[in-house]
């Protein structure tokens, strides 16, 4: 259905803070009548699991999972998805690393498993291992920016690479983040700065990021976009706290 699809494309999984918990709502009623009139329907039964995580019910979205698990357990998906959350939501990356290598047993090609594969090794300190599944991925889908912000992270990615990613793959913030420090570790720190206002754009509450506006307008010179960059760094900070 599509709404396992548009999660299983999502990289920024959101469980504590779903968009909208009344349409989520309404979504699993739809799909509990559904499920009652045909309960061997794995796309219901996945995409309940689905409404249900958007709703913040993290325990009912992996019971989801593991049933559908159970009743096919050829389908890469389900594995994917809880990998993910175990991931993101949890950091439970032994357990993560289980699911995706799971995914990757049932879908080889599966280039997202792949890359968030290597996310698990990196946080685990397995950095060759991490830097080939990120190699693996990009092999499998040049064109994911997740996967070349990890090669970034270990040096293994070139800023024509990351530029790209980001033409080809759209916007991700951990890759605009890579990129900004690659320009301006080269001097470039304008360019920095652009990458990392359009950083702050996708990710608004990040203090921390904000600061690192103000920074690089410093270092290029700009002191009326560096007092802007700080002006929006103080009132996150009044906000959300933190630097």
């Amino acid at each position: 259905m599509a709404a396992v699809t548009c999660l299983a494309q999502d990289i920024e999984l959101q469980a504590s803070y779903p968009m909208d918990r009344g349409n989520a709502y309404a979504t699993i009623r739809q799909l509990r009548a559904a499920e009652k009139k045909d309960p061997t329907s794995a796309a219901t039964r996945k995409a309940l699991g689905v409404a249900y995580y958007r709703a913040g019910q993290q325990l009912l979205f992996r019971q989801k999972m593991e049933e559908a698990i159970a009743a096919d357990p050829g389908d890469y998906l389900p594995h994917y998805l809880l990998g993910r959350h175990l991931d993101s939501d949890l950091q439970d990356f032994d357990r993560a690393a289980e699911h995706f290598r799971a995914a990757l047993q049932r879908n080889p090609k599966h280039a997202l498993s792949c890359a968030h594969l290597g996310h698990t090794l990196e946080m685990r300190g397995l950095r060759a291992e991490a830097a080939e599944a990120y190699s693996q991925a990009t092999a499998i889908q040049p064109c994911l920016p997740f996967a070349v912000a990890g090669l970034a992270r270990f040096g293994s990615a070139t800023v024509e690479l990351m530029r790209k990613a980001l033409q080809c793959g759209g916007e991700d913030v951990m890759l605009l983040r890579a990129l900004a420090k690659s320009v301006g570790e080269a001097g470039s720190h304008g360019e920095a700065a652009a990458y990392l206002e359009r950083a702050l754009v996708l990710d608004p509450s990040n203090t921390a990021l904000a600061y690192q506006v103000h920074r690089s307008w410093l270092a290029a010179g700009d002191p009326v976009k560096a007092a802007a960059a700080l002006e929006t760094y103080r009132k996150l900070h009044d906000i959300y706290g933190g630097r």
